[in-house]
C-alpha cells in the first residue's frame, strides 16, 4: 500500500541523509516521497543586520541576500528532483517560506511519516540540538517521525525500546504497520530498569505475542541503570546500522520529562535513525 512520506528539509541546508533514508523506505514500500523545503524568510531581515552588525536594514543588501537564499533553495529542490527521477521514485515538492512549521504540522495530518535531520532548523537565530524547529514537530506532529543522523547507513537491526508503558507498544505497532517489509530484520526489545522495577511490557504475554507476530527474529534484553546512558551505550555497541523505535515524545505531561531528555540525548549522540510515534 502506497504511503506518503514527508521529507522535511531546511531549504538552505540540503540534507543528503533525509533523502537517502526517504528514498530507501519509499522504494522498499512502493511509497511516494514529498520534499518539503522549509525556510522562514520572514526572519531574514532580522538575521542579517545582526550578522553584519548593522543598526538598520540596508534594503539593497537585504534584497540581494533574499535572492541568494531563494537561489540556494531552488538548487536544493532541483537536486531533490534529480535524485528522485534517477531512483524512479514518485515525488512531489513543496516550498514553505511563510509559517513553514505550521504548514508541515498541517501536512502531517494526512501523511504517514515525517523524515527529518536532527539538526534541521528553519531559523539561524537560535541554533540548538535538537533544533527548536524539531522540538516543535516532535510535540505537535500528527504522524510518526523518523529523525535521521547526518550520514545514512543501511538498516540491519531494530531496537524496540520498552519503558514499561503502553505508548512504547503503540510505537512498535505503528512502525510495523508502516514498514512490514522490515519484519525480517533482527529486532531486540530493549528494557532499561532499576533493579527493583518490574517492566509491565516485558512480562505481558499478550504484548510479547503481538511483537512476535510483527517481527520474525525477536529477542529480549534488559539493561539496568540510568535509561539515557544505558540506551546510548547499547546502541553504540550495535553500530550505526541500527534503527531505534520509541514511544511518544511528550503530549502527556507525565511522560514528557523522561522521554524528552532520552530522545534529546539519542538525537544528539547516538548517530542512528530514531522512529518516534505519538499515542
Amino acid at each position: 500500500m502506497e504511503k506518503r512520506l514527508l521529507l522535511v528539509i531546511d531549504g538552505n541546508h540540503y540534507s543528503d541523509s533525509v533523502v537517502d533514508y526517504g528514498i530507501y523506505l519509499a522504494r522498499m514500500s512502493g511509497s511516494q516521497v514529498e520534499g518539503v523545503f522549509m525556510r522562514d524568510l520572514r526572519n531574514t531581515q532580522y538575521i542579517y543586520p545582526i550578522l553584519f552588525d548593522q543598526p538598520f536594514v540596508d534594503t539593497t543588501v537585504y534584497t540581494e541576500l533574499m535572492d541568494m537564499e531563494r537561489a540556494n533553495i531552488t538548487k536544493s529542490i532541483q537536486k531533490f528532483r534529480d535524485r528522485c527521477e534517477k531512483e524512479k521514485v514518485t515525488y512531489k515538492v513543496h516550498f514553505d517560506e511563510q509559517r513553514p512549521l505550521e504548514s508541515v504540522i498541517a501536512r502531517s495530518a494526512s501523511a504517514d511519516l515525517i523524515i527529518i535531520d536532527g539538526d534541521t532548523d528553519i531559523s539561524d537565530i537560535f541554533p540548538d540540538t535538537p533544533s527548536s524547529s524539531l522540538k516543535e514537530l516532535l510535540v505537535d506532529a500528527l504522524c510518526p517521525l523518523l529523525i535521521v543522523p547526518k550520514e545514512s547507513h543501511p538498516i540491519d537491526d531494530i531496537i524496540l525500546t520498552s519503558d514499561g508503558s503502553y505508548s512504547s507498544v503503540y510505537a512498535v505497532k505503528m512502525f510495523s504497520y508502516l514498514f512490514p517489509e522490515l519484519r525480517g530484520l533482527r529486532a531486540t526489545v530493549l528494557s532499561i530498569e532499576h533493579a527493583s522495577s518490574h517492566n509491565q511490557v516485558s512480562h505481558d504475554p499478550d504484548i510479547a505475542d503481538m511483537i512476535k507476530r510483527k517481527f520474525d527474529n525477536v529477542s529480549y534484553h534488559i539493561e539496568y541503570g540510568k535509561a539515557a546512558h544505558q540506551l546510548k551505550t547499547y546502541i553504540s555497541d550495535h553500530g550505526s546500522n541500527t534503527l531505534v523505535v520509541m514511544g511518544a515524545y511528550g503530549r502527556n505531561a507525565v511522560s514528557r520529562l523522561w522521554r524528552q531528555s532520552l530522545a534529546n540525548g539519542l538525537i544528539r549522540d547516538a548517530k542512528v535513525p530514531v522512529f518516534i510515534s505519538h499515542t
